[in-house]
């Protein structure tokens, strides 16, 4: 179980008990804790994350390839994210993405 110190910043990350068994839920929050403390400590006050995730089972060789291809290539697609306020959307980016979510349903 991770356990919330008690002690700092609202988003200090919990400490780790048993990380066996720690839910997934507390994991990825513990980790947006870390990233966020230091990403803002290097100076990126406007530094923040999209709100919760999207937890997949991965059934197959090609959703797999397709999720890994869209982690890695998703920091070049920035600046066309609809997302980005200082982007300029794509309509190439929201047909691509409307594909790999077809991809995981």
């Amino acid at each position: 179980m991770l356990t919330p110190t008690r002690s700092g910043a609202m988003n200090r990350a919990p400490t780790c008990v048993d990380c066996e068994r720690a839910p997934l839920g507390e994991v990825v929050r513990t980790f947006k804790a870390v990233v966020t403390r230091e990403a803002r400590q290097a100076g990126h006050t406007r530094f923040g994350w999209q709100r919760g995730y999207y937890g997949h089972i991965i059934e197959d060789p090609e959703t797999f390839h397709a999720i890994r291809w869209y982690i890695e290539e998703n920091p070049e697609r920035w600046q066309q994210d609809s997302e980005n306020p200082d982007g300029k959307p794509d309509l190439r980016e929201r047909v691509f993405l409307e594909r790999i979510r077809s991809r995981l349903v």
